[in-house]
């Protein structure tokens, strides 16, 4: 069974997100969204697939069976809903969505349609964090009674939208939850 795959929005994030559909098997990159119509010929020109700039007409030639959202946090409750509205698997690249009643209402409307979503942390996959993950969990470390985190990376310059602490914080607060697991 092949899966169909689409991506909205091919920022930064979006063109990753669109190679890795790309190159797995048994999946099919069905087709690229992004306002900026230019934008969205050029990635979907370069992955030989449809592209375009209105959501609705993708939508009308094909539904996918999952979804990357990668358009600015500002637009991800709008976008996710229409995607689980119809029901296709949904992942969003972090954080889920602008406030925390649009995340809600998403994780109800996904458990109503009975479709996966998902919010894209990366870091859990880092193959340090799963290291530590290990070592933590084998007692290695010792009993964890404070953690701590600090970025030490500057502020990306294309993020607009939001501010440090909904962008990046989210992975910092994720990646102690995950290593502790609490």
């Amino acid at each position: 069974m092949t899966i169909k795959a689409a991506v909205i929005g091919t920022g930064s994030m979006g063109q990753n997100h669109a190679r890795i559909y790309a190159d797995m098997p048994d999946t099919e990159l069905i087709w690229i969204q992004d306002a900026n119509a230019d934008h969205a010929q050029v990635i979907g020109q370069r992955y030989n697939t449809r592209y375009g700039s209105d959501l609705t007409a993708l939508l009308e030639m094909d539904t996918p069976d999952v979804v990357s959202v990668c358009v600015p946090t500002i637009f991800h409750f709008e976008v996710a809903q229409q995607m689980l509205s119809r029901g296709v698997h949904t992942l969003i690249e972090k954080p889920i969505a602008h406030t925390l009643e649009e995340a809600d209402k998403l994780m109800a409307l996904a458990q109503e349609k009975n479709v996966h979503l998902t919010v894209g942390h990366i870091e859990r996959f880092n193959p340090a964090i799963s290291e530590l993950k290990q070592r933590i969990q084998a007692g290695e470390i010792g009993e964890i009674f404070r953690a701590q985190a600090r970025r030490m990376s500057p502020f990306p310059a294309r993020i607009q939208d939001v501010g440090v602490v909904v962008d990046l914080s989210t992975h910092d607060i994720d990646i102690l939850r995950f290593i502790i697991g609490s």
